[in-house]
């Protein structure tokens, strides 16, 4: 009886196992989809009045102008930017010098980095920082002592700056969980070259950020686009919200591109979907209008399949 009860423990521990290490495979296989259940899961969180808020249904999408756009617009030339650095080994959100370096190898020259500040006040690359495995803020000498995952390289922004006087085509997507005004204020602040700051792309979470951040600096105005998930699937605000601010490129969770999203293609605005990894889900996408994506492991030639 002893035996059989031990018997019945082993196979139960083992069942689990099975079942753990299935799961474990599904996140990997279906990546993209938890992505979407992930974004369609946080624009309804009721914690921020945007989300609890019904999307609008009588916006007269009809009364906006057409998007004009200039031919050397840098978004002309991205139909990919990279996603935290890009991927590295399999791994996402590592924001490391590896990562970066190796999408520099790939050719990539539109590569977006997550920001934000250590305990002393120093802009580092990080995007949470629990993805470091760091229950509390680092100080700057602990976080650049420490490797990501245990074998990457971490980043200051001054380091980013370096790679952009490498690589005069580097563009910098900037991404932050903190403010991005006082991002933008922190890289002014490191006194780098006209010629670099013109290359970095400011993302805008919400609306009177853009006005803030001029004050700081004056980026061309092609430089700013809209991401669109911390204010929710609310088509008709967002849309005012670009054209009383001058936005022309727009940024949405890949799940998004429906219902009146649409009106964005038709009045000619440059939009990004985020995170795409399947070359299935990128040929859809352009096949809709899409104008490009962050991805974490795509590459040019996934373009042409």
């Amino acid at each position: 009886m002893h035996n059989r009860k031990l018997l019945n423990g082993l196979l139960a521990a083992i069942l689990l196992l099975v079942l753990a290490l299935g799961m474990f495979m599904a996140a990997l296989m279906f990546a993209e989809e938890l992505q979407i259940f992930k974004m369609e899961l946080y624009k309804k969180l009721p914690w921020r009045d945007e989300y609890a808020r019904e999307q609008e249904t009588d916006t007269d999408f009809s009364t906006y102008p057409v998007k004009e756009h200039s031919e050397d617009a840098w978004y002309n030339r991205a139909e990919l930017i990279m996603h935290a650095c890009g991927g590295i080994d399999g791994l996402d959100y590592t924001n490391s010098r590896e990562a970066m370096e190796l999408s520099l190898e790939k050719g990539c020259r539109f590569i977006e980095v997550d920001f934000t500040f250590t305990a002393d006040g120093v802009p580092v690359c990080v995007h949470s920082w629990s993805d470091l495995y760091s229950a509390e803020v680092m100080d700057y000498d602990s976080f650049m002592g420490h490797k990501v995952y245990g074998k990457y390289s971490p980043m200051d922004a001054q380091d980013v700056l370096d790679y952009m006087e490498a690589y005069p085509d580097l563009y910098i997507v900037l991404d932050t969980k903190d403010s991005i005004v006082d991002l933008v204020r922190a890289l002014v602040e490191l006194d780098a070259a006209d010629e670099i700051m013109q290359r970095f792309i400011v993302q805008l979470y919400g609306p009177g950020e853009k006005a803030q951040i001029l004050e700081l600096y004056p980026f061309p105005e092609e430089n700013f686009l809209f991401t669109a998930y911390i204010l929710g699937n609310r088509p008709g605000y967002i849309m005012q919200l670009c054209y009383d601010e001058n936005i022309s490129v727009l940024t949405l969770p890949s799940g998004w591109y429906s219902e009146n999203w649409h009106y964005f293609n038709d009045k000619n605005f440059a939009i990004y979907t985020h995170t795409v990894n399947r070359p299935d889900e990128m040929k859809m996408q352009l096949e809709k209008g899409i104008h490009g994506f962050y991805t974490d492991f795509l590459s040019q030639s996934d373009l042409e399949l």
